[in-house]
């Protein structure tokens, strides 16, 4: 994978340029900084997609995972994006690794993509990996919400309060349907965290 690195050292170097902060010992070492700031929040572009082992068991209860910190890049203003992810499935005789999840979590938010499509894209990951067809209803499934900051909205446009946050989800398999109640144990359960 390429690094990011030089480019955005140049990018930071041309604003504090037309800032009037060239010479200001404060920022010498910013664009150094924020290259590297940048690089973290873009790891989709400089890592690898995390390997998801799996390991066989006998279980077929829910199974959830949070909150997982993520933190991500608006593709409209460039402007950060923060929030826990929240992960629920129900095997079908493979369970992930207990570390997975967040690797994976951390991985798909390093690029600049929209909270919607994030949310969608952890569920197909994570059912690519646990189950054999996504075509077929099933008494297994994988459900996703994100709650996030968007501190676009926070500095510009409406300058909502620091309390708003935008939540998405998306459920599939048995999180789909009302009568196995996987949905309504789900939401339950992260609802107290």
């Amino acid at each position: 994978m390429n690094s990011l690195a030089d480019p955005i050292r140049e990018a930071a170097r041309y604003i504090l340029n037309i800032t009037h902060h060239p010479e200001d010992p404060e920022t010498e070492d910013t664009p150094g900084r924020f290259a590297n700031l940048i690089e973290a929040l873009l790891c989709r572009h400089t890592t690898e997609e995390p390997f998801l082992r799996t390991f066989p068991t006998k279980n077929n209860e829910l199974i959830i995972v949070e909150p997982v910190d993520f933190y991500s890049l608006c593709p409209h203003h460039l402007a950060l994006v923060f929030g826990q992810a929240y992960i629920g499935y129900i095997p079908n005789g493979k369970v992930l690794g207990l570390s997975k999840i967040p690797r994976l979590v951390r991985w798909a938010s390093g690029t600049l993509i929209k909270q919607e499509d994030l949310t969608v894209d952890i569920a197909n990951r994570l059912e690519d990996v646990l189950f054999e067809s996504r075509a077929t209803p099933r008494s297994n499934g994988v459900a996703v919400v994100l709650r996030a900051i968007h501190t676009c909205m926070l500095v510009r446009g409406v300058r909502v309060n620091s309390n708003a946050r935008v939540q998405t989800s998306t459920m599939t398999g048995c999180f789909l349907d009302p009568a196995k109640q996987a949905r309504a144990e789900f939401l339950s359960l992260i609802r107290r965290s």
